[in-house]
């Protein structure tokens, strides 16, 4: 294994500079590379090459973002997602209706466990009033009794 020495020389803008400003592998400086990277965004042919690459990727590949991320948040697979979906019946976990769009992942905040699989509409439900079963409770009681005012005065 090659031992790296304490500066090097930048080979771009020549500079000598500590080892710790440098990638593992390279000989140019971060602030080189950064430069660069950022001059190579501003010329609107780079961007719109990088627009059109990004667009042909996501349409070969339309579910894979969406995939990664459930698994680094919730460490579900897709295979393991779509299965909690078939087992619920394709229908969401409180109002048994079929999901709007796609089926929401639902969690406890508290600990990250996954609850079950719910439509957008229940999901953001119980999201604004918290995951509080108490304020959730107290919602249903005053729906409740504004119901029965409404069938006792009519």
């Amino acid at each position: 294994m090659k031992v790296r020495p304490p500066r090097m020389s930048c080979t771009t803008c020549g500079i000598e500079k500590p080892i710790e400003q440098f990638p593992k592998r390279g000989r140019t400086c971060k602030a080189c590379v950064a430069e660069y990277h950022l001059r190579w965004r501003t010329v609107p042919a780079n961007g719109e090459r990088m627009a059109a690459k990004n667009r042909e990727y996501q349409a070969a590949n339309p579910t894979r973002h969406v995939d990664a991320w459930r698994h680094r948040v919730y460490g579900l697979t897709r295979e393991s997602f779509l299965g909690m979906c078939a087992a619920q019946g394709d229908l969401c976990a409180i109002c048994a209706g079929p999901f709007d769009g796609t089926p929401q992942v639902d969690h406890d905040h508290a600990t990250g466990e996954v609850r079950g699989i719910l439509c957008g509409r229940c999901n953001r439900g119980i999201g604004y009033f918290g995951d509080t079963p108490d304020l959730l409770r107290t919602a249903a009681d005053y729906i409740d009794s504004h119901n029965r005012k409404r069938l006792h005065s009519a």
